[in-house]
C-alpha cells in the first residue's frame, strides 16, 4: 500500500471519496424509489467518470505551462463531481441541468488545457496528439450531459441515447483516448512497422469516435464503418500492449491492471460491433440495457479504470519537454527590415561597459558538445563560419518543390511588406548576394544570454532577407540553437539540434535540424510561432547540412574557388518538402568571378533567372 500511495499522483483520500461516492450512488439507487427514463445501468456506470475515472486521468499528466488551468482544475473538479452525481438522482429538468453546470465548466476547462497543449506542442508526437484530443473530447460529453439532464430531446433522439453520447465522449473519447495515447510512450521506440501500426490506432481513435457519434445520430452505414474502424483500433492496440507495451512496464500491478484491459476491451468491442451491424440491418440482436450488461460493463470496470490506474500507477515518460522553454522577448510592430535591432535599441553602445562585439552565431562550438556530438571532428572551415560569421558572404539558390512555387510567391509578397523572412522565389542575381551582419543585443531585452543577431540583406535591393536573434539553450544536457525571427506582434522560434552526419572525406559534415534524432527522440527541438504567454508549435520543419565542397561529388549551384562551405536548406510543410536553399559560402572581398571551382561537379538542372516580378519589387 506504501508503494502505491508513492507512485499513484493522485491524493488517497480523492481516490477513497471517489470510489466511495459511486458506491454510496450505487445503493442510492438500489434502495431509493427512484424512477428514471433511462436504464439505471447506464447511470450507475457513467457516475463512475465523474467520480474517478477523470480525476485518474489526469492524474497521469505532467502539466508545466499550464500549470495554473491544470491546478485550478484539480481543486474544483471535486465539488464539481459531487453536484454532477446528486444532478443524476433528480428528475430531468432545469435542477437536473443546474446541478451538471459546474461539471460542464471542469469539462470545458480541461478541454482548454488540451487545446493549448495540442497548440503548444503541434502534430510531432503522435501519442501526444492523442492524449490532447481525449482532454478536447471530454468537453462534447459535458455538453450531452447537460442537455440529457435539462430533458432535451434533440433531433428525437430519445432520453436514452442522448445520455449515452454523454457516456460515449466520457469513456470512448476521454478515457480511450488518454489509454491509447500513454500506451504509445510505451512503443515510441520500437521498430518502424510498430510505431506505423500505432499512429493507425492513433487515427483509428481520433477519427472514429466523432464518427461513430455521427453515424448513431444521421446514418446507419456510417455507425457501421466507425465501430468497424474504432473496433479494429482497439483490436490492434490490445495487441501491441500484450506484445510490446508490458515488457517495458516496471511494476508487476500494473502490467497485471493492463492486462485485464486489453483482454476486456475485446468482449467489449465485440458487443459494440455486433450492435452496430444488428442496426444496420433494422434487426435487434442485442436490446440496450443489454449493452450495458455487455458492453458497458467491461468498458469501464474492465478496460478503462484498470488502464488509468495502471497508467497512474507507472506515468510513462513523454518525448516531449514538459518545461518552459527560454523564448526571446523581442517583438515588432508593423515592419521589421534590416535595421530593427537598432531600431527598439536592442544594440548596446560600442563602449558602454560588458560590450563585446561577437563575431559569429556560436561564441564558441565546444558549449555543444556531449558524447555523440563532438565538435572538434568538423572540418575546420565549418567551425570557422559559424565564430566568423560576420566575414562571410552567401549566394542562395532556391528551389521550391513542384506544386509550392506559387506558395513562395504569395508569401515573398506578403512578407516583404513585414520586412522579414524574404524567401528568394527564384536564384538571386550575382550583384544581389546575400550581405551578412552580426550585432551585439542586449540580453536584458532579449531574455535570453548571450544574444546575437544575424542580417542577411540581399545586396542589390538591400532588402532583408532574415533578421534573427541567435541564442542556445541547454536542456537535459544538450545544447540547442534557439534562434527567434521577430514577427508583428510575435516572433517564429526555430530550436535546433546540432549533430554529425557522414561526408566523403574523414571528417564529418554538420546537420542542425528541428526534426527528432535518430532514435524518435524529440526533445525542444521544432518550430515554434511565440506570443505573450503563449507557443504555437507549427507543423513546419527544417533541416540545415553543412559541408565543404571535398565533402562531396556534387553540387547543382555553381561552385566558386573562394568557396569554403556549402549548405542545403530543406523546409518542410506537413511532412511535405516543400522548400530547398543551396548556399554557397566564401570570405567577403575574396569571391573569384571568372571560374567555376573544379573541386565538384556542377549540376545545371535549376533554373537562375529570376521572375519578372521580382525586380519590380
Amino acid at each position: 500500500m506504501h508503494a502505491i500511495r508513492n507512485s499513484l499522483n493522485l491524493p488517497l483520500w480523492r481516490l477513497a471519496a471517489g470510489l466511495g461516492l459511486w458506491l454510496a450512488l450505487l445503493l442510492g439507487f438500489a434502495l431509493l424509489p427512484l424512477r428514471f427514463d433511462i436504464p439505471a445501468v447506464f447511470l450507475a456506470l457513467f457516475a463512475l467518470a465523474p467520480a474517478l475515472l477523470v480525476r485518474l486521468g489526469l492524474s497521469t499528466l505532467t502539466i508545466v505551462q499550464e500549470a495554473v488551468l491544470y491546478q485550478w482544475i484539480l481543486r474544483w473538479e471535486f465539488p464539481a463531481a459531487c453536484l454532477c452525481l446528486s444532478g443524476l438522482i433528480w428528475d430531468t429538468g432545469w435542477l437536473s441541468g443546474l446541478y451538471v453546470l459546474p461539471w460542464l465548466a471542469i469539462c470545458f476547462a480541461i478541454a482548454l488545457l488540451g487545446g493549448l497543449r495540442l497548440l503548444r506542442q503541434g502534430f510531432e508526437a503522435w501519442e501526444e496528439v492523442c492524449i490532447h484530443f481525449g482532454l478536447i473530447f471530454v468537453a462534447v460529453g459535458g455538453i450531452w450531459l447537460l442537455i440529457s439532464r435539462l430533458g432535451l430531446n434533440p433531433i428525437d433522439f430519445g432520453p436514452a441515447i442522448v445520455f449515452l453520447t454523454a457516456v460515449h465522449f466520457h469513456f470512448a473519447g476521454f478515457a480511450a483516448c488518454l489509454i491509447i495515447g500513454l500506451s504509445g510512450r510505451l512503443f515510441v521506440f520500437q521498430d518502424r512497422w510498430v510505431q506505423k501500426l500505432y499512429r493507425a490506432v492513433v487515427w483509428g481513435s481520433i477519427l472514429g469516435i466523432p464518427l461513430l457519434a455521427l453515424g448513431i445520430t444521421f446514418s446507419a452505414t456510417l455507425e457501421v464503418l466507425a465501430a468497424g474502424v474504432f473496433a479494429a483500433s482497439l483490436l490492434v492496440w490490445s495487441v501491441l500492449i500484450l506484445t510490446w507495451g508490458l515488457p517495458q512496464i516496471r511494476s508487476g500491478l500494473a502490467k497485471a491492471l493492463l492486462s485485464v484491459a486489453s483482454v476486456s476491451i475485446l468482449w467489449s468491442m465485440f458487443w459494440a460491433l455486433l450492435y452496430a451491424v444488428a442496426t444496420y440491418l433494422n434487426l435487434v440482436w442485442v436490446s440496450i440495457p443489454q449493452m450495458g450488461w455487455r458492453h458497458g460493463l467491461f468498458n469501464v470496470l474492465g478496460f478503462a479504470l484498470p488502464a488509468l490506474l495502471a497508467f497512474a500507477l507507472e506515468k510513462p515518460e513523454p518525448r516531449l519537454a514538459s518545461k518552459v522553454l527560454p523564448w526571446s522577448q523581442l517583438r515588432g510592430r508593423d515592419f521589421i527590415g534590416p535595421n530593427f535591432f537598432q531600431r527598439i535599441g536592442a544594440v548596446p553602445e560600442q563602449f558602454a561597459p560588458g560590450f563585446a562585439q561577437p563575431t559569429g552565431l556560436i561564441a564558441d562550438f565546444a558549449s555543444y558538445a556531449r558524447p555523440d556530438f563532438e565538435p572538434d571532428l568538423l572540418p575546420l572551415a565549418i567551425q570557422d563560419f559559424y565564430q566568423q560569421t560576420a566575414a562571410y558572404s552567401l549566394r542562395v539558390t532556391p528551389d521550391w518543390q513542384p506544386g509550392f512555387g506559387w506558395v513562395g510567391r504569395l508569401f515573398r509578397m506578403g512578407m516583404d511588406r513585414i520586412g522579414q523572412m524574404a524567401l528568394p522565389i527564384q536564384s538571386e542575381q550575382r550583384e544581389e548576394l546575400i550581405q551578412s551582419q552580426i550585432l551585439a543585443i542586449d540580453d536584458s531585452l532579449d531574455g535570453r544570454q548571450g544574444v546575437r543577431a544575424w542580417v542577411r540583406t540581399y545586396q542589390q535591393t538591400q532588402q532583408v532577407a532574415y533578421a534573427a536573434a541567435y541564442s542556445q539553450h541547454l536542456s537535459n544536457g544538450q545544447t540547442y540553437m534557439n534562434i527567434a525571427f521577430p514577427l508583428p506582434g510575435c516572433q517564429m522560434s526555430s530550436i535546433l539540434r546540432l549533430d554529425l552526419i557522414p561526408a566523403l572525406s574523414y571528417d564529418p559534415a554538420l546537420s542542425l535540424s528541428s526534426l527528432p534524432d535518430a532514435a524518435g527522440k524529440l526533445g525542444d527541438q521544432g518550430v515554434y510561432l511565440v506570443f505573450k504567454g503563449l507557443s504555437v508549435r507549427l507543423p513546419i520543419n527544417e533541416t540545415i547540412r553543412v559541408w565543404t565542397p571535398d565533402q562531396l561529388e556534387s553540387w547543382p549551384t555553381e561552385i566558386w574557388p573562394d568557396t569554403t562551405v556549402l549548405a542545403q536548406h530543406d523546409m518542410w510543410i506537413c511532412g511535405l518538402l516543400c522548400l530547398r536553399l543551396y548556399y554557397t559560402i566564401y570570405p567577403k572581398k575574396k569571391l573569384s568571378e571568372n571560374q567555376v571551382s573544379p573541386a565538384i561537379q556542377v549540376d545545371s538542372s535549376i533554373q537562375q533567372t529570376e521572375p519578372e516580378w521580382y525586380n519590380l519589387a
